[in-house]
């Protein structure tokens, strides 16, 4: 399973512990542990600040809007690079 499925179950499931997502994923925690962090990096989950610490999605819109604005960046570096190749 990747990030966006992680992402969709963590959103029908509501709040859960990396150990919950691991058992409803039927997956090692360490790989679930990986993909969470890796949705963390690009602010689409947070962990809740009470213990026991869960992980949370952040909304629909909000994280379609932030990978928008990543791949937007992506973009722009690219089309840098190509403005500077081209003034070589």
């Amino acid at each position: 399973m990747g990030k966006e499925e992680l992402y969709r179950n963590l959103l029908r499931s509501g709040p859960a512990s990396a150990d919950e997502l691991a058992a409803a994923l039927l997956e090692p925690h360490a790989e679930v542990a990986r993909r969470t962090e890796a949705l963390a990096a690009l602010h689409l989950v947070a962990l809740t600040a009470d213990a026991p610490e869960r992980w949370v999605t952040a909304a629909p819109e909000v994280a379609v809007e932030r990978l928008m604005e990543r791949r937007q960046r992506d973009v722009n570096r690219a089309r840098g690079g190509m403005a500077r190749l081209m003034d070589e």
